[in-house]
């Protein structure tokens, strides 16, 4: 499906990527795991060709990622990254649009998407006029407006309750059920392991761990901190300005 050869990018202060290799197979939930910093955005901006490569290749289905192929992946973008001006059939309408969809493919696909996702009643109103897990399920229609084959998730459950972050993931789900391809990075670890089948693990730029993930077994947290050196922080040190 999706694969890096050995991909680097440099920055002026640091190496965001650093020779990694990793491959994305049809229909895995990956869950790409890493701290702040680790080269997480750096690899999904490359995949996207949002940024120019200094070495290495990016490969969909074994041809080097074009425009043609973008219009099979889709980037689950940040609800701030939007306009929330726009009315919800209305941002549905432009993403479609942009991704080739006829006008009135795009009606009939939206409606069904957002009456699956139970907020075809909010379809006139704006983005801003929604709730933060309504406004995640106008955004996610609009991404899956175009059927793509692949979705890139960043953090799709922040600034989520409880309640609407179960009910996310637990669509997403429903996503890989059906056949989509999906590669997810989140904070919240153990949303991770309820759908993950496959592990990727990047530190300082480098992948440290890749392989097939049985949830039912292994742990990712687990995975995770015992290749992951936390951050030396001298408590004592810092404390200690409360001894004088």
């Amino acid at each position: 499906m999706i694969e890096l050869k050995s991909v680097f990018k440099v920055y002026k202060s640091h190496k965001g990527i650093n020779n990694i290799s990793f491959k994305i197979n049809k229909q895995d939930v990956v869950a790409f795991v890493g701290d702040n910093g680790a080269g997480k955005t750096t690899t999904i901006k490359a995949i996207f060709k949002e940024i120019k490569l200094d070495l290495g290749q990016i490969t969909f289905n074994n041809e080097v990622i074009t425009k043609k192929h973008l219009q099979k992946m889709a980037f689950f973008p940040d609800s701030n990254n939007i306009p929330l001006d726009l009315k919800v059939e209305d941002y549905i309408y432009f993403v479609g649009l942009l991704n080739g969809v006829g006008k009135k493919e795009i009606t009939k696909r939206g409606d069904k998407l957002l009456r699956s996702l139970n907020i075809l009643d909010s379809k006139e109103q704006k983005l801003s006029q929604l709730s933060a897990g309504m406004k995640k399920k106008a955004i996610l229609a609009a991404t899956l407006v175009y059927q793509p084959e692949v979705i890139i998730f960043d953090e799709p459950t922040a600034n989520l309750d409880i309640k609407a972050k179960t009910e996310f993931i637990e669509i997403i789900d429903k996503l890989h059920h059906q056949g989509i391809t999906i590669l997810i990075t989140s904070h919240l670890i153990d949303e991770l392991q309820k759908i993950a089948n496959h592990l990727i693990i990047i530190d300082k730029g480098k992948i440290i761990y890749d392989a097939a993930f049985d949830k039912n077994k292994e742990s990712i947290l687990e995975i995770h901190n015992r290749l992951v050196k936390p951050a030396q922080n001298n408590i004592e040190d810092i404390l200690g300005v409360y001894d004088d």
